[in-house]
């Protein structure tokens, strides 16, 4: 149901839609307390990004990757502002 909720105004949408892709490379270090041990644990994550313009002012984003150390990462976003 909620994946209906977000792809609907994809679909519904009667303008032409405006489409910028991408690819994002992060790299860092976690540093994690507040368990039996602390450490500073590096991180790196590769993802494509894709965001489209579905509505005058209402921007959609998907992003999915591999990621180090969790494997794959991804991400939906929906908002309000123009490309």
């Amino acid at each position: 149901m909620i994946a209906i909720l977000l792809f609907a105004p994809i679909l519904v949408s009667g303008q032409e839609n405006s489409t910028e892709k991408f690819v994002e490379l992060n790299v860092g270090m976690a540093s994690i307390d507040g368990y039996s041990y602390s450490l500073d644990f590096p991180g790196a994550s590769l993802q494509g990004r894709q965001t489209h313009q579905i509505a005058e002012n209402r921007i959609f984003e998907h992003q999915v990757g591999f990621a180090f150390p969790s494997i794959v990462t991804g991400k939906l976003a929906y908002g309000i502002g123009n490309l």
